[in-house]
């Protein structure tokens, strides 16, 4: 996936002057077409806006994961963040095998001196958590810690849709009364992220604390720290979107954002707060009414109020609509979380505690209810696991076997079982599969093993490919689709097509010469070039002779003329004059050849290298962690499924 731009414009909403930040987004599974995903601020806040790319980083982490592609951002981001959001993917992975560890391709941000940031913000949505999180911090400021609070921050477009517009302005009003009083600034923030191709990740289980996170980075140059107030204790850690483990990897280098209030469980939480008169008055805790509203029927709503009731003080709590708890509707309810389960447990003992028997009742029964869904839910889990891991057994022994096949196979059988390999590996699409392979090592056990099998394989077919096409062609006309046509390994077929996109991250038409790093006996990519602009100057560089001299024989037998050959390594080539150079997915090592490129080039050169995607890094090696520091990447291209590769467009910084 790719952030191909970030804006800043001004907007006028209702009369009032917003600033609006955009990203544009684009995924490979998504195709061609782009969106744009906003974050709105109060229009004061222009100058603190952040133009990095940390908040689209931590934006679109959870979206890149869930779909599986590489995240390549057209801004520079902190490096203190790149490392743990990588940390957060690995995080992720392992609390759900199905979400993929993607790489972040983007530049770092220089490190200068900022400016000291003081100021301190809390978001806050008038819940139990987030007024336990601004109170208690008014608490220590009259201690010796002093963490005091300046701002608050609501967000429009995560519970409270953005076609809901009076319910959020009623709920900014309400909010805006709080701040007021505890001596705040309401900062109002809206966003359209949940309604772009965004919402494929799981708002609950990985994407709601970076929601949260990129508005925080958005406002970095605003703000020394930002507080998440906790949804989970420390007692009962499980896997969450706003996790204490989690939500400090959302931190840059100048902005450190925790949790906060994770040493209570939410009943202790209820307890510290639920008796003050401010928290009476605008407790706001449902999300299922879409609204400002409190809908007092939904599982979270009536846990809320029971735990009011028990405390004695629901009947001054003004945001409920009914002052008493019906206990035929908590006996009723169904809940199917531990989480939601250990909820009721503590009110129940409360009640038990303080003689309400009818309560206590009531969640019996309820608990009775929910248990047998409970049991079936974790019994269909654990019925899933063993399958699962009867399959990963099944896997690990076919990925053995295929090493031990390709390991002892004949010239004659090499060829037929590499691709069985190759064939294995491009259908294996189950996440759970990947990340086995992952964890028993394999990817860099026999990483070295099968990358040189492939190049072994790829050298084969491309000479008998190239001796095929010069039998084959009976006149010196050329034409691409005669080309085309006259392919005869599917192979062949896909090395050409995947050049498809080339055209997209290049100009050609206007080019003046082109260099081929690793050309072999079958040079599509200049043959490929050749028929987007004839006249260009083509050359091929590669280090094997006798690949070289087949590659030369069939552009000959073609009769382009413009089209010449080096052999030479291509970390020794002189890339003066060059307009493209592209390095081959087979060249090995990539970084010496890119740091001649970066010292011979002219500073404009345009350079595609091919990037493996996650297991095609079996069979080539990956350059996007490496890159030398005088590159930048400028864009991706698509995937290509048989090659499990991409295109990276990276250009020389300028000094």
């Amino acid at each position: 996936m790719d952030l191909k731009r970030t804006y800043i414009n001004k907007i006028e909403d209702g009369g009032v002057e917003r600033v609006r930040l955009y990203g544009e987004v684009s995924t490979i599974s998504g195709g061609s077409s782009s969106q744009l995903y906003w974050f709105d601020f109060p229009g004061e806040l222009e100058t603190v806006i952040s133009r990095s790319g940390n908040p689209w980083l931590a934006c679109l982490a959870p979206l890149a994961v869930t779909i599986g592609e590489p995240l390549h951002l057209c801004v520079p981001v902190d490096p203190l963040l790149r490392d743990n959001i990588q940390k957060l993917m690995w995080i992720w992975n392992s609390w759900y095998p199905e979400l993929r560890v993607v790489p972040i391709l983007a530049e770092n941000t220089e490190l200068e001196e900022q400016p000291s940031l003081t100021r301190q913000a809390s978001f806050f949505s008038g819940g139990v958590d987030s007024f336990f999180t601004v109170l208690n911090s008014s608490d220590r400021e009259k201690g010796e810690r002093g963490d005091k609070i300046d701002d608050l921050l609501c967000v429009w477009g995560f519970d409270i849709p953005l076609n809901n517009r009076k319910s959020f302005f009623r709920l900014v009003k309400s909010l805006k009364q709080v701040a007021t009083t505890l001596d705040k600034q309401l900062i109002d923030v809206a966003t359209n992220i949940r309604i772009t191709g965004w919402r494929q990740s799981n708002w609950e289980k990985i994407a709601h604390g970076c929601a949260l996170g990129a508005i925080a980075l958005a406002l970095e140059n605003r703000y020394a720290q930002v507080l998440v107030p906790s949804t989970i204790s420390w007692r009962y850690l499980s896997p969450w979107g706003s996790h204490p483990i989690t939500d400090p990897l959302l931190s840059s280098t100048d902005t450190k954002i925790v949790g906060d209030g994770s040493d209570y469980t939410r009943f202790e939480k209820v307890e510290r707060i639920g008796s003050k008169a401010i928290v009476l008055k605008n407790l706001r805790v449902c999300f299922e009414s879409r609204s400002d509203q409190n809908c007092g029927t939904c599982a979270k709503c009536i846990q809320t109020m029971l735990m009011l009731e028990v405390l004695g003080v629901l009947e001054q709590c003004s945001t409920f609509q009914s002052s008493s708890v019906e206990l035929k509707q908590v006996a009723k309810l169904n809940i199917s979380t531990e989480f939601r389960v250990r909820h009721f447990r503590a009110i129940r003992a409360r009640a038990l505690k303080s003689g309400r028997t009818d309560i206590v009742a009531a969640i019996d029964k309820m608990l009775t209810r929910s248990r047998w869904k409970i049991v079936a839910k974790n019994f269909k889990n654990a019925i899933v696991k063993k399958v699962k891991q009867w399959q990963a057994m099944k896997l690990e022994k076919l990925f053995e076997k295929f090493y031990s096949r390709i390991s002892i196979a004949t010239e004659q059988e090499f060829p037929q079982l590499h691709e069985e390999f190759v064939s294995w590996l491009i259908s294996l699409t189950d996440e759970i599969e990947i990340n086995r392979l992952e964890k028993l090592g394999y990817l860099t056990q026999y990483k070295e093993f099968f990358t040189t099998s492939q190049r072994r394989y790829l050298t084969v077919k491309e000479r008998q490919e190239s001796l095929n096409l010069m039998e084959k062609i009976s006149t010196g006309d050329y034409s691409p689709e005669r080309l085309r046509s006259l392919l005869v390994s599917e192979v062949a077929k896909n090395g050409y097509d995947r050049l498809n996109d080339l055209t997209d991250l290049v100009d050609l038409v206007n080019c003046k010469r082109f260099v081929l790093i690793g050309c072999g006996p079958l040079p599509l990519t200049l043959f490929y070039a050749y028929d987007q602009s004839p006249t260009l100057e083509l050359i091929g560089v590669d280090i094997d002779a006798s690949s070289l001299s087949i590659a030369h024989k069939l552009a000959k037998s073609l009769r382009l003329e413009t089209i010449s050959f080096v052999n030479k390594d291509g970390s020794q080539f002189d890339y003066g004059g060059a307009d493209i150079v592209y390095v081959a997915n087979q060249v090995y090592p990539k970084r010496p050849v890119l740091n001649q490129i970066a010292k011979t080039a002219d500073s404009d050169v345009q350079v595609v290298v091919r990037e493996p995607t996650r297991l095609g890094e079996l069979l080539s090696e990956s350059v996007s962690q490496q890159i030398p520091p005088q590159f930048s990447i400028v864009r991706s291209g698509q995937e290509n499924k048989h090659f499990l590769s991409l295109h990276l467009l990276l250009k020389i910084k300028a000094i």
